[in-house]
């Protein structure tokens, strides 16, 4: 089945998560940030998108998302509740913390090539 340039699009802006995630570790990278270097990779997403893409690769076990600053391990549910309060934010004033994010090794493994394609995620150089 043929992929629409929108689909690809979205593909390569996932990707694009990965790799400066994988780039960046194993610092975690605050969700303000990575917005500003995705803008700069011509990939820009407005909060909300940023939020549903950033829950996709959650489910997928490639990203981890907690507040700055928590010593805790936060369950899925955890993770899906801090994306949907950035989603509906309108800055990180809001929400009380900045939201940090970190790829994790099923991510890595991914960008390494060390995992067959994953559909829905475009592995970028």
């Amino acid at each position: 089945m043929k992929k629409t340039p929108e689909q690809v699009r979205v593909e390569r802006g996932r990707g694009w998560i990965i790799k400066t995630l994988n780039d960046a570790r194993p610092d975690p990278v605050e969700l303000a940030v990575l917005s500003s270097t995705l803008d700069g990779l011509n990939f820009p997403m407005w909060r909300r998108t940023l939020a549903q893409e950033l829950d996709y690769l959650r489910s997928l076990g490639l990203v981890r998302v907690f507040p700055l600053g928590s010593d805790e391990e936060h369950t899925a549910v955890d993770q899906a509740k801090l994306i949907q309060r950035y989603a509906n934010s309108n800055s990180d004033a809001d929400l009380g913390a900045s939201l940090c994010v970190r790829v994790t090794a099923h991510g890595i493994d991914f960008q390494a090539g060390l995992v067959d394609g994953i559909a829905g995620v475009m592995r970028v150089e």
